[in-house]
């Protein structure tokens, strides 16, 4: 078996918008025995080879489950494996406009042929897909399962999204990666990955509100811990330790957490992997004038800062906060939810106000996420800790900001880690991470969002082999959807890491303004 890194360099061959894989993909259905029924379709129930005796009151199993899910109207084509045991499988795919997809096949893994896909999606805005299956035994007898559907939103999601590939490794930083996702194909692009730097840690791509071309990637390694800072192809280096960016709205300023944190190991229980935030501060880098800056409000002494995000219109940036606490009672470190206004005109701070309070309600906070049009804050929320990736308990809650409801998401939540969402450009989609496949490896979901702020049962990132996540060992996380591709290539992201001043005044700044420190940007 091929392994991974194989895979692929097949799948990379080529950029987004090619088709000849397309093409190989339908030319393989051919071969393995598989039919597209053209021509119109006639009522599944009545078709004289498939009229099925046996009537099973159910949908049928399937890999992944699409059973109610909502799609996108640009989404890729939702290739699946039928898991019911035959020798022949009928599969019809109709709406109530256009060329219904009838498929019958030999095989179980169903491979919808991406052109006629999209143009089924693309005349059913607002309407169902109607899902009907059959499938004929060894025996030569039929069974049919309960139709079910699957709604297709009026709403886009932004074609691309970027992820982080990563093994399930606490001790190495091997085979890991920033990729892009096409969501309209299944077209996968390294952006930037550690074999090319010589090893270290890539950490997350942060685009300025869904640009592809301004960007900052951050990282850790031989090199130090640069930051890279991309507009319109121009590269610049910072060296400075920036993580958890988050750009404010006017493009002029990132604000950032300045993490020590330690990685152990719990004696026992399913959570034994941990992260403890030994001191953690906010910070501020100001691009016009090449400057960071610690504003005290949002860098107490006596306080552990993290996971910043801005509000839509860039006058509150929100943020959670937890007394510094030592090791022996890391079960006891809760992050509060806050936000502080803010005046992008003046750069002034002002007063701090607790939103969440994790001590009324026993919980912590994290990565708070505000949707585009400012009504809703989806953050994860856990037992206690500073990192939620690495907690079952982890789920995904949502606050009304007006009203300053909070409740959870039941419907996109699992016994296992939800984490890393981002909202779609248009505020109609939430993508987001999540271990519920297996309990081991996180993988992606979309769910759809309706203007009162309900949540559609989540569908699997789908891929061209319906097999895929049964054969990858990677976990994807920190994923952002994004309006276009990353066209600035790995070889000159690798270059501007390696190529490292001797010495900045970031790198060594102590200066005499302790908020206030001067940068030498490249």
């Amino acid at each position: 078996m091929d392994n991974l890194d194989s895979q692929l360099r097949r799948k990379n061959a080529g950029g987004p918008g090619s088709t000849w894989r397309h093409w190989l993909a339908g030319l393989c259905l051919i071969v393995a025995g598989s039919r597209i029924l053209a021509g119109p379709a006639v009522p599944f129930d009545t078709a004289p080879e498939t009229a099925a005796p046996n009537v099973e009151p159910r949908p049928a199993h399937l890999a992944p489950d699409y059973v109610g899910v909502v799609i996108p109207p640009n989404l890729a084509p939702l290739n699946l494996t039928i898991q019911e045991p035959g020798n022949e499988y009928h599969l019809r795919v109709s709406a109530p406009q256009g060329q219904a997809l009838d498929i019958r096949q030999a095989g179980p893994q169903v491979r919808f042929p991406i052109h006629e896909w999209k143009a089924l999606l693309g005349a059913n805005r607002g309407n169902p897909l109607r899902w009907e299956i059959a499938v004929r035994t060894a025996a030569g007898a039929w069974t049919s399962y309960t139709p079910f559907e699957t709604p297709v939103a009026d709403e886009a999601i932004d074609p691309y999204v970027t992820y982080r590939r990563l093994k399930p490794l606490y001790s190495t930083y091997k085979h890991l990666g920033i990729y892009q996702r096409h969501l309209e194909t299944f077209d996968e692009q390294p952006i930037l990955r550690n074999d090319a730097i010589a090893g270290g840690c890539v950490n997350c791509h942060t685009p300025h509100q869904g640009s592809p071309d301004r960007f900052a990637i951050s990282f850790r390694g031989r090199f130090g811990t640069p930051t890279l800072l991309i507009e319109s192809n121009h590269i610049t280096r910072i060296d400075a330790k920036l993580g958890y960016l988050a750009w404010h709205p006017n493009g002029k300023m990132l604000a950032f957490g300045d993490n020590k944190i330690t990685q152990f190991f719990h004696i026992a229980g399913p959570n034994n992997r941990d992260v403890f935030d030994a001191h953690s501060d906010l910070g501020v880098l100001h691009l016009e004038d090449q400057t960071i800056e610690k504003p005290p409000a949002i860098a107490r002494p006596d306080h552990n800062e993290n996971w910043p995000s801005w509000a839509p219109d860039g006058r509150h940036l929100y943020f959670c906060s937890s007394p510094t606490v030592a090791f022996e009672d890391v079960a006891g470190f809760r992050y509060d939810l806050l936000r502080i206004p803010y005046d992008p005109d003046r750069n002034q701070w002002g007063e701090p106000e607790v939103l969440l309070s994790a001590a009324e309600h026993h919980l912590s906070f994290h990565q708070p996420r505000v949707s585009p049009d400012g009504r809703f804050l989806v953050l994860t929320v856990s037992e206690f800790g500073s990192f939620p990736l690495f907690r079952s308990d982890s789920d995904l809650w949502l606050l009304r900001l007006d009203t300053r409801e909070l409740k959870p998401l039941p419907m996109l939540n699992s016994p296992h880690a939800e984490t890393w969402h981002s909202w779609s450009s248009n505020g109609r989609w939430l993508l987001f991470g999540s271990r519920r496949v297996d309990g081991v490896f996180a993988r992606l979901f979309i769910t759809h969002v309706d203007p009162e702020g309900q949540f559609s049962k989540p569908v699997l990132l789908p891929q061209e082999d319906p097999e895929y996540y049964g054969t990858c060992l990677d976990n994807f996380n920190a994923p952002e959807l994004a309006r276009g591709p990353v066209r600035i290539s790995e070889e000159e992201l690798a270059k501007a890491v390696d190529d490292a001043p001797e010495k900045t005044a970031a790198a060594s700044a102590a200066g005499s303004d302790p908020y206030r420190s001067s940068l030498n940007l490249e």
